[in-house]
């Protein structure tokens, strides 16, 4: 795929804000965790084994596939998880991923 500086620069934008949504999402669950301890539900072994899987599963697994060097895996794994949709992309971008949203996993 043949993308222009703008283009690029433009997509690790957008990829930066789809990882930022995506850790907020991700962070949200393990703060209710936190408030399962705070209120009794579950006991320190529980909420630490929560943070364990966190840091070594979903932290990660959002990192890689954010951060991986490629901004058009970024937003291939962005569509494809509908942390954005096609339409939040730029109209000048839209066509370069239209395949992506409508092509089976």
């Amino acid at each position: 795929m043949n993308l222009t500086k703008t283009q690029k620069k433009r997509l690790r934008e957008i990829v930066e804000e789809c990882y930022l949504d995506a850790l907020d999402d991700a962070l949200a669950i393990l703060y209710e965790d936190f408030q399962k301890w705070g209120g009794g539900q579950i006991n320190a072994f529980e909420l630490d084994e929560r943070i364990h899987y966190y840091h070594q599963n979903t932290a990660r697994e959002l990192f890689n596939m954010f951060n991986g060097g490629d901004v058009v895996l970024g937003i291939i794994f962005a569509l494809r998880t509908g942390t954005i949709s096609i339409e939040a992309l730029d109209s000048d971008l839209q066509p370069l991923f239209d395949n992506v949203c409508t092509a089976d996993v």
